[in-house]
């Protein structure tokens, strides 16, 4: 089982790009909620319900556990 790990961190501005939506800015230090944890990527939720993926691989460049 997973340690229990419930936020992140952002360490670097993060856009997000979808054809036909509007972009989705996040600064750097936003706090997001994990909802999963997989061996290759997270499954994170901001303050308005959003959920999208970051990769497991960007641990400590572009996110870090809190």
């Amino acid at each position: 089982m997973f340690e229990s790990k419930k936020l992140i961190v952002l360490e670097q501005m993060l856009v997000l790009k979808k054809e036909g939506e509007i972009d989705l800015v996040y600064k750097n230090d936003t706090l997001l909620k994990v909802k999963m944890i997989s061996n290759q990527h997270l499954i994170v939720e901001d303050d308005e319900q959003t959920s999208f993926l970051l990769k497991r691989q960007d641990e400590n460049v572009v996110w870090s556990f809190i």
